[in-house]
């Protein structure tokens, strides 16, 4: 259950995995600057740390990803930027 999000220029794309042995989600995240009626050329998929590794449900690693994404946006993860974008 993918989600996309403008935010601030950028589109974040949440989204998350199933875990096969545990029947949990771990959270999955692109951002890219949003051009609007364009197609996307400078994306980057992130890999934060996320408050823990995996979710019970799509609803909850999806949600985590979405703010994760805000997070790196305003520049609150040190280490995480989209200035290159």
């Amino acid at each position: 259950m993918p989600r996309t999000l403008v935010y601030k220029g950028f589109e974040i794309k949440a989204g998350c995995v199933g875990l096969r042995n545990s029947g949990h989600f771990k959270p999955t995240l692109v951002i890219a600057k949003h051009h609007e009626g364009l197609s996307y050329t400078n994306d980057r998929v992130f890999a934060p740390p996320y408050p823990r590794e995996d979710y019970e449900t799509e609803n909850e690693a999806v949600a985590v990803a979405l703010s994760v994404g805000k997070a790196i946006i305003d520049g609150t993860l040190p280490g995480l930027s989209v200035a290159d974008l």
